[in-house]
């Protein structure tokens, strides 16, 4: 047996220990408060050790756990791409199994806390079942596993409507894309006769062109629906907001990944491209959802609202960038679609990091003050300087400030959207695309510097408007641990591209081989073999650090220590009080003006004594346009089709004869 397939058998092992030995040790306080979580820890570095072999040795391997039967087996196998989620999912675990023992405990008097244990190992256990999964079979069932699983985790806290409300809907929406994700693969069985991933693969080219188009169609609903693309996405900003931190981190950074994972998979594998305008639809479909998700964010004063809009906005740029890539393909352009496809890995990669590092961010937030709402905080700063310092650096690294790990995938879309944009001006469709999607990549990036200024500030400076932040303090050492782990790989990936582009272009060299970048179009990444593209951007950083911590010392130097004593600032004679900063409402209001048609502008103002407080009720423009109007002519038609049912034996008889005749005419023809 060899060491990879030991470590990954370790793994799923090691997780099924916590889940059932998690519910076994379930009146013993002391272990059930850490058992689950040391053995998803354990679990995680083993499959960690195991995709970082296979990754690295560029190796592939299969193995079957359990046969059903001749037909129906639970088999699993490893390649460069699944070995790259499967590093993702393995990493983002490790941490989370280091935050959550601490954070958990405010949960310890409500609910007992071996049943989350359990959950969370089996959610971990269904996760990399996805992405290991060799036939159709394996694949679904993880699928599901993977969805029940994160419907209880998301309702924990069952005893709010809202929550209970938010994972109905979650539920109701993850089952209807797995209905359109069966019916994808129901066709290709069709036309090849097996649910083997591989055979599937090497039989695509007995599927028809019109039936790899259904088979797009479906994958992209099925997938983006998990994945949260508008106008599906209704799911995501209500069930992430309710569910625990340490699950919304890894539904954020890690399960929504899954559906990247499988539309990749489907499309450039098992079908290939064969449309031209499979990569207009997403492509146009990624933009409407990155400018929405961003936008509904900014206005946001829940803080894992706001993140869940953000991750929203950032499935948009990983699937315009599948679109891109999907473009370039159709067009023969391998080196661009490669270019296009590693930015995706790479964001996936760099959202994972920073985006599972500002939800345990608003987990800290929400465990030290008890509040998720902006407009209660303020401060904080000064209470928890370490968490502020943290989610500072996850803010500037997802606004795409240099030398953090979310400029360098960013500018690689960027560079990919220029690309599309000049690669044939000769063909005016496509350059006002490439031209309209770099321009709203532009557009998108200055609302996600506003909305982080916003939220860091509004969060972290001015003074405390409510007695929860003045009794806050900084949250415990393994939760600041955790965060600090994924701020490391925030600085690595910004700081060392030319290496992480290197790696992640050995996946894309299996869909295009011999395409070769050139430096110009990478920004000095030079993910070829040679060593600059990896020194440049570390002596630049190195450099800037130099001079600025030059300059500080010889200021301090210069100018000494100040002698000037710190008073209350003048304020027109009045005494400054919290009010007068800029709370989370006020500080979008101006947005809400400007683009008063996308977000309504119904406003409640509510008048207490010395204030006046504005309440602003925001209108979903999907939910008022698509699915009120959906729900109603479903509740329509099912009116009418209720007056069949008259409870009269003659009527019943009479449609009886008539579907008889009706089948008797059809199977004349």
């Amino acid at each position: 047996m060899s060491w990879e397939k030991t470590l990954l058998l370790s793994m799923l092992i090691a997780w099924t220990i916590g889940g059932v030995g998690a519910i076994f040790f379930r009146k013993r306080s002391v272990i059930q408060k850490y058992f689950p979580y040391v053995t998803a820890f354990i679990g995680s570095l083993f499959g960690l050790s195991a995709a970082l072999l296979i990754f690295i040795n560029e190796t592939h391997f299969s193995f079957y756990i359990w046969e059903v039967t001749p037909y129906l087996s639970f088999t699993y196998s490893i390649d460069l791409l699944a070995a790259f989620f499967l590093i993702i999912i393995t990493f983002i675990a490790a941490v989370v199994s280091i935050y959550t023992p601490q954070y958990i405990q405010r949960y310890e008097k409500s609910r007992p806390l071996s049943g989350i244990g359990a959950l969370l190992n089996l959610f971990l256990l269904s996760l990399t079942g996805v992405v290991m999964a060799e036939n159709v079979f394996t694949f679904l069932i993880m699928w599901e596993v993977m969805s029940l699983v994160s419907f209880f985790l998301v309702i924990i806290e069952h005893e709010d409507a809202n929550v209970l409300q938010s994972g109905r809907l979650y539920l109701i929406m993850t089952h209807l894309g797995t209905g359109f994700i069966i019916l994808a693969f129901l066709l290709m069985y069709f036309y090849t006769g097996t649910i083997d991933f591989a055979e599937i693969k090497s039989l695509h080219h007995m599927i028809p062109l019109t039936q790899k188009s259904l088979i797009f169609i479906f994958s992209f609903i099925g997938f983006g629906m998990k994945a949260g693309l508008v106008p599906i996405h209704i799911w995501l900003p209500r069930a992430h907001p309710v569910a625990p931190s340490h699950i919304s981190t890894l539904m954020s950074a890690v399960m929504i990944k899954t559906a990247i994972y499988g539309f990749i998979r489907v499309v450039f594998e098992m079908i290939t491209v064969s449309s031209y305008w499979w990569g207009i639809i997403v492509l146009i479909v990624g933009m409407i959802t990155a400018i929405y998700g961003i936008a509904y964010a900014v206005v946001q004063k829940d803080i894992k609202q706001f993140l869940a809009y953000s991750s929203v906005e950032n499935m948009g740029l990983i699937f315009m960038g599948i679109g891109a890539s999907l473009l370039f393909v159709s067009l023969e352009m391998p080196v661009l679609a490669s270019l296009a496809l590693l930015a995706v890995f790479y964001h996936t990669l760099n959202h994972a990091f920073f985006k599972g590092l500002l939800f345990m961010g608003a987990g800290a937030i929400n465990y030290a003050t008890g509040s998720k709402n902006m407009d209660d905080l303020g401060g904080l700063i000064r209470y928890m300087p370490q968490t502020a310092c943290l989610f500072l650096l996850g803010s500037l690294a997802v606004a795409s400030f240099p030398p953090f790990n979310g400029f360098i995938s960013k500018w690689l879309t960027f560079q990919s959207m220029v690309q599309l944009a000049f690669v044939n001006q000769e063909h005016i469709l496509l350059t006002l695309l490439g031209a309209v999607a770099a321009t709203s990549l532009i557009f998108v990036g200055g609302f996600v510097v506003l909305g982080f200024v916003k939220l860091f500030g509004i969060v972290f400076l001015a003074q405390p408007r409510s007695e929860k932040v003045v009794h806050a303090k900084e949250v415990p050492l393994a939760m600041r641990m955790a965060m600090g782990i994924l701020s490391i790989g925030i600085v690595g990936l910004g700081i060392f591209p030319g290496f992480f582009a290197q790696q992640l272009s050995k996946i894309t060299n299996v869909y295009f081989a011999n395409a070769i970048y050139s430096p110009s179009m990478l920004f000095q990444l030079n993910t070829v073999a040679t060593s600059e593209g990896s020194i440049f951007p570390i002596l630049t950083v190195l450099t800037f650090l130099i001079i600025v911590g030059l300059l500080i010392v010889i200021i301090w130097r210069w100018v000494g220590k100040s002698r000037y004593k710190k008073i209350e600032p003048w304020a027109c004679g009045v005494r400054i009080t919290p009010n007068m900063s800029y709370s989370g409402t006020s500080f979008s209001h101006p947005l809400l003006i400007i683009y008063q048609r996308l977000f309504g502008d119904s406003t409640q103002s509510v008048y207490q004594r010395n204030r006046i407080h504005f309440l602003i009720i925001l209108r979903k423009i999907f939910d008022v346009y698509f699915y009120q109007p959906l729900i109603q002519a479903t509740v329509f038609i099912s009116k009418q089709i209720r007056r069949l049912q008259d409870g009269s034996i003659h009527t019943y008889l009479a449609y009886i004869f008539v579907s008889l005749i009706a089948l008797l005419l059809i199977a004349s023809f």
